[in-house]
């Protein structure tokens, strides 16, 4: 039978082989593995099991701030082109601007300009690229910024 010490001793352990793991890049990290180290833990250990699958979970939200203050961003310059030219720009890189990588895969985030404006998103941390949708029924999570806003 797990006690609490036990429990507590199996999550330091586990947290000291995880901790590697976290400090990656988000899109570096091997979910599918470290998910199967998780779930590896001893059934008595259910605080320790369910720390870990839950700040692994939890990585996807703490990454989505940043990244919608970076869309922000990307976006007051798309409008800053569209007043000095008319029209938002064919792609990102007119932008001239650095920093548009997705943080949840390391390459650019996705922009597609539209007739009525324009769609810029990041695949989210199911790093699947569902086209800018997000629908909890169906796990599609990407993170949408559009112009003009449509209500998903």
């Amino acid at each position: 039978m797990a006690t609490p010490v036990l429990d507590e001793l199996c999550f330091l352990e586990t947290s000291l082989q995880f901790e590697q793991e976290y400090a990656k890049p988000y899109f570096e990290v091997d979910w599918d593995a470290l998910k199967k180290q998780i779930e590896e833990i001893p059934n008595p250990f259910f605080l320790s099991r369910e720390a870990f699958w839950n700040n692994s979970r939890t990585q996807a939200k703490l990454i989505s701030g940043p990244l919608m203050l970076q869309q922000a961003r990307i976006a007051v310059e798309l409008y800053r082109i569209r007043l000095e030219t008319g029209a938002f720009p064919e792609n990102l890189e007119a932008t001239g601007m650095e920093n548009l990588q997705d943080p949840f895969t390391g390459e650019d985030l996705k922009y597609e300009k539209t007739d009525e404006g324009f769609r810029l998103y990041s695949v989210g941390g199911n790093q699947v690229d569902e086209h800018g949708n997000k629908n909890r029924k169906t796990n599609e999570d990407d993170i949408l910024w559009n112009h003009p806003y449509v209500e998903q």
